[in-house]
């Protein structure tokens, strides 16, 4: 069995930063060694990740998040860093990138958290800031050590990505007509229910859409899906028309 400790401290003093004619990351030119040492550094990853339990079990595969994406960086002398971020009308943006010890680029990542997504369409904003800059600095280093992670048997794609919870099954995206209302779609729901109330001789039909808003958002986890606003937009046109004088002279 491998000596994980001695193979992880061997590889990482012989870390070195790429410099034009220099050596590669893992300390060797020849490719046939550099294989090697690429797969005695994937089975030392692999062994010390799974002691510290740092992967993540997601849909039947196992993830690693970014605290074990650094621990393969840094091991190589690379280090991942939030270059920018940028508030989003819904959420927020960030872009990170890779750097060897010597500050050349190795990779680059640019990611987004927004509310859109049914995980985050009720978290405060300063944790989407968090996790656009996670999964920024998580796909930086993807390119560097993506190579390393496959051949340690995880899965490439960081756990920052997918659309789930450690240890819960990874779910579908959801489909564009589940996906919140925007305030205008809203605000036409609310005064389509309105016109409906008012048409069913409903008294106060504010106050009462206001009642049914409430609830609506209360069953569909604090959104109003755009599906239901639009539907009741249509219904709300219908009851119009239906109401409309009728504007054809009456034949006799």
């Amino acid at each position: 069995m491998t000596d994980t400790t001695s193979d992880v401290e061997s590889i990482d003093a012989a870390s070195v930063e790429l410099e034009p004619g220099g050596r590669m990351l893992l300390g060797v030119q020849d490719p046939v060694e550099g294989l090697a040492a690429t797969e005695r550094f994937a089975n030392a990853l692999k062994a010390k990740i799974e002691a510290n339990n740092l992967s993540h079990r997601i849909g039947g595969k196992d993830y690693l998040g970014l605290e074990a994406l650094q621990m393969a960086a840094t091991a190589l002398g690379i280090v991942a860093v939030v270059t920018e971020t940028r508030k989003l009308e819904n959420g927020w943006a960030a872009r990170a990138e890779a750097r060897t010890l010597a500050g050349a680029i190795v990779g680059a990542g640019d990611s987004q958290c927004v509310r859109d997504e049914h995980t985050w369409s009720r978290r405060a904003d300063f944790a989407l800031l968090g996790m656009a800059q996670s999964r920024a600095l998580s796909r930086a280093l993807r390119g560097p050590v993506g190579s390393v992670v496959s051949l340690a048997s995880f899965a490439v794609t960081p756990a920052e990505e997918m659309d789930t919870t450690p240890g819960e099954p990874a779910s579908e995206p959801a489909p564009v007509w589940a996906k919140p209302a925007d305030n205008e779609q809203v605000m036409r729901a609310g005064r389509a229910v309105v016109d409906i109330l008012k048409a069913a001789g409903v008294e106060s039909p504010a106050a009462q859409t206001a009642v049914i808003g409430k609830a609506t958002r209360a069953r569909c986890e604090g959104v109003m899906p755009k599906c239901v606003a639009a539907a009741l937009d249509d219904v709300a046109q219908v009851i119009a028309a239906s109401l409309a004088p009728d504007d054809e002279p009456e034949t006799a």
